[in-house]
């Protein structure tokens, strides 16, 4: 909790090895925020508790002129990515070697973050978060 030695945490390690140091926690972003100590922050609707935490988090970046990067995949993180302009890449697929990640799930009919032959993750035009989900597997495994 000590904020204080955080910055010149940050200017060793940026000024010896580049390395940036990154804030997710909320109440702990704003202070490291204010106190100079981080250089990027990283949200996910998984990390923060839903879309409107994930944005919330990006626009209190945006207010210190922080970048701010969606930690992980899926439709939710998608769409803040899509929806914010503090983030310049959107993290897709790094999981273990063996799975195969541009298979969907049974409950998927594609999955949600497709990725051209260029290298790009485009939004989608269906309503929501553009999903389409397998309903006829998602009803018939109902609890």
């Amino acid at each position: 909790e000590d904020i204080n030695t955080v910055p010149i945490l940050r200017f060793v390690l940026d000024e010896t090895a580049g390395i940036s140091i990154a804030a997710t926690d909320l109440l702990r972003l704003a202070r490291s925020e204010q106190a100079d100590a981080i250089d990027l922050v990283r949200a996910g609707v998984w990390d923060v508790g839903g879309i409107t935490p994930a944005m919330k988090t990006a626009n209190m970046a945006e207010c210190f002129h922080m970048a701010t990067e969606m930690h992980g995949t899926g439709a939710g993180n998608l769409s803040v990515a899509l929806a914010i302009h503090n983030t310049s890449f959107y993290e897709r697929g790094l999981l273990h070697p063996f799975i195969d990640y541009d298979k969907p799930k049974e409950y998927q009919n594609r999955i949600d973050d497709e990725m051209d032959a260029d290298g790009y993750v485009h939004g989608r035009d269906d309503p929501g978060l553009g999903q389409d989900l397998n309903m006829d597997y998602i009803l018939a495994n109902q609890t």
